[in-house]
């Protein structure tokens, strides 16, 4: 399984240990772009953006930080386009369901596959 198809995965199962409901995974509306993940909670709809990488060196400590001296941030992918295409990819999908309350937000997966780990973290409210 490639490295973004896992990651989305192991986010969908970061947001349902968290409280979340997945109301759709890779909802798409082209030609303006996907949103990843969309999931409820306390009646906030959640615009989720997941960007994944993968540890090279099985020597260093598995973190954050260890990754942006490695390669970079997953997080640090998603700019302002993006947003701006998640928010539009969102205001389609509420104008199905009705929802007034919605945010983006991001989660970046780190990913061992060699000692099957991953860490998540969840940047709330990427809104622009």
């Amino acid at each position: 399984m490639n490295t973004g198809k896992l990651g989305e995965e192991i986010a969908v199962r970061f947001l349902i240990k968290r409280g979340f409901v997945v109301l759709e995974q890779n909802f798409k509306k082209l030609p303006i772009g996907e949103v990843d993940i969309i999931a409820k909670k306390s009646g906030v709809v959640h615009f989720v953006e997941v960007k994944s990488a993968e540890r090279k060196f099985s020597h260093e400590t598995f973190s954050h930080e260890t990754f942006s001296h490695e390669t970079w941030r997953p997080e640090e992918r998603v700019d302002e386009t993006k947003i701006r295409k998640i928010a539009m990819v969102g205001e389609i999908y509420l104008s199905y369901t009705g929802n007034t309350d919605w945010q983006i937000d991001v989660i970046s997966v780190l990913i061992d596959r060699e000692n099957k780990k991953a860490k998540c973290e969840m940047t709330e409210n990427a809104n622009l």
